[in-house]
């Protein structure tokens, strides 16, 4: 099923409701949060790219207006999205951070983190959630 919403999505990112995407991101955050090497495939297969893809579309979709209000806004697929990520980060530096070697595994992780990082930054999302968190 959630194959489903992400090939539907490639096609028309736009068809998702709200409720959709921030219950797509919190599907992952529940999955990446119980586990290390549940955690470590969705950022080794890329699938946390696609759902970035996903959200950050959602996210660019919002009106300037609404991010640019002197009163507070409450969006449920950015905080979807950032609890997202602080899950994955999380679970992933609680296990690399203990390792005291430069093995494979950490060198790799280190390599998909930064990419992963370069991606979230390189699409404005960090721009985007910067703005909209000075704003509540």
């Amino acid at each position: 099923m959630l194959s489903r919403i992400m090939n539907g999505t490639r096609e028309r990112p736009t068809s998702l409701t709200d409720r959709s995407n921030a219950k797509l991101a919190a599907l992952y955050e529940l999955v990446c949060g119980q586990h290390l090497d549940v955690a470590d495939y969705v950022l080794q297969s890329q699938h946390v790219i696609e759902l970035l893809d996903i959200l950050c579309h959602r996210i660019n979709l919002l009106d300037t207006t609404l991010m640019s209000t002197a009163t507070p806004t409450c969006d449920i697929v950015v905080g979807a999205l950032c609890r997202l990520l602080s899950t994955i980060y999380d679970t992933l530096h609680g296990h690399y951070s203990t390792l005291t070697d430069s093995t494979d595994d950490s060198l790799a992780f280190n390599h998909i983190i930064q990419n992963v990082i370069s991606y979230i930054v390189s699409v404005g999302m960090i721009d985007k959630l910067s703005l909209m968190m000075a704003n509540t």
